[in-house]
């Protein structure tokens, strides 16, 4: 007896756990159903999957995530509880629905609202530009993860900017954002407070530094398209320019008119094999070469030399002419012109404003 009891409860218990791996199954397939058919194009509320970049707490869901970000309206308490068929017995049906009728969050296809599913942080970055007004930004990617044509990108990059808690991770040199790894409860705390300008706890991924900006450099090209602007001549003056065609710019194209005029004024001839090579770096001494020759620039008053320019280097004659035009940073606090560094675009950018006062 004691033996078919044993076996009773053998079969029980096998039974059992294979009804808990097949509503795995069931929920897993279900999710994955929706991942693939039911994702807004902007990826709002899709469940992720991935680790938790605020550690100490789990993931934000839906409906969590708009109490967090409506809880202080004064409009929530005489909201619906009825916006989805889903949210009902919901705690945070009114938070959601609220949210749903000032246009923060949305319903999927299906006409749920899924308050289980959790959030990523790019969501979460534009949900907070939505509700909190966070200004978005197209600049400069501020963390080393981020994608600038995605459709989270000016949120995220914008947020970046106010410096909450949890943020970057600091890796790199401007960290990483993580945008589509799931916000955790911790980090949408802090990261709501810190929208509204209110105290905040201590973060969880450790303080956050502001990241270094990125250094572009200016190419040949884009140089030459901004002088032969300097220089006075519009886009019609430019389309007509048909001589000095480059083997490696599209004929006819915008880059190679703007090659060509530039080689017609004389300060971008390009290279002795007929190329332009337009996305070559400039370097100073060339840049600065370049702007003496397309905007006719000639000595104006007293000058200072170049520590680092010998009087047998090419540059050294355009020195006397940038220094008594009184172009800005042309000389480092050393007395150095740093001739064969890079040209930034922010140096290209300083210089040519510059010359719109000569």
């Amino acid at each position: 007896m004691e033996n078919k009891k044993t076996w009773l409860y053998g079969v029980v218990a096998v039974a059992a756990v294979a009804a808990i791996a097949v509503g795995f199954s069931m929920k897993g397939s279900y999710f994955q159903g929706l991942i693939g058919n039911n994702c807004p194009a902007d990826g709002k509320g899709c469940p992720v999957s991935g680790p938790e970049v605020g550690k100490g707490s789990g993931s934000i869901s839906r409906d969590l995530w708009a109490a967090y970000l409506t809880r202080n309206d004064k409009g929530v308490n005489s909201a619906t509880k009825d916006c989805a068929p889903d949210l009902v017995g919901s705690q945070y049906a009114k938070y959601v629905c609220y949210a749903i009728s000032k246009g923060y969050l949305t319903t999927y296809s299906d006409g749920n609202f899924h308050p289980e599913f959790s959030v990523t942080r790019a969501v979460g970055a534009k949900d907070i530009h939505e509700v909190f007004g966070v200004p978005t930004d197209i600049g400069t990617a501020l963390a080393n993860d981020i994608v600038y044509d995605s459709w989270y990108y000016p949120y995220v990059n914008g947020f970046i900017k106010k410096e909450c808690p949890d943020t970057l991770d600091g890796g790199g040199v401007q960290g990483n954002f993580y945008p589509e790894e799931q916000l955790s409860i911790s980090t949408a705390k802090n990261w709501v407070l810190c929208a509204q300008g209110k105290s905040m706890s201590k973060p969880v991924t450790g303080p956050v530094t502001k990241p270094a900006a990125k250094v572009f450099y200016t190419n040949r090209i884009s140089l030459t398209r901004s002088l032969v602007t300097a220089a006075g001549y519009d886009s019609a003056t430019v389309a007509t320019c048909t001589e000095n065609n480059f083997s490696d710019l599209k004929a006819g194209s915008s880059e190679a008119k703007y090659a060509c005029q530039g080689a017609k004024i004389g300060f971008s001839k390009g290279y002795s094999d007929g190329t332009f090579r337009p996305s070559n770096n400039v370097t100073r001494a060339e840049g600065l070469k370049m702007f003496v020759i397309a905007l006719g620039l000639e000595v104006a008053g007293p000058s200072q030399e170049c520590l680092d320019v010998p009087a047998s280097h090419w540059f050294n004659p355009y020195v006397e002419i940038i220094s008594s035009n009184s172009f800005p940073s042309f000389r480092d606090a050393s007395g150095n012109c740093n001739p064969d560094q890079k040209l930034t675009v922010t140096e290209t950018k300083a210089w040519l404003n510059h010359s719109k006062t000569l």
